[in-house]
C-alpha cells in the first residue's frame, strides 16, 4: 500500500510539472503576441510619418 501511494504521489507530482510547463508554454506564446502587437505598432507609427512627410497622393502609395 505505501508503494501505491508513492506511484500516486509521484504521478501527481508528474502532473503537476505539466500543468507547470504548459502554462510557461502559454505565457510564452501571449509574450510573442505581445511582441508582435508591437512590431504592429512600430509599422503603423512609421507609415503615419511617411504620411506626413510626403504628400497625400504619395501617403495613398504606402
Amino acid at each position: 500500500r505505501e508503494r501505491e501511494r508513492e506511484r500516486e504521489r509521484e504521478r501527481e507530482r508528474e502532473r503537476e510539472r505539466e500543468r507547470e510547463r504548459e502554462r510557461e508554454r502559454e505565457r510564452e506564446r501571449e509574450r510573442e503576441r505581445e511582441r508582435e502587437r508591437e512590431r504592429e505598432r512600430e509599422r503603423e507609427r512609421d507609415s503615419t510619418v511617411w504620411c506626413r512627410n510626403l504628400t497625400l497622393n504619395s501617403c495613398f502609395l504606402l
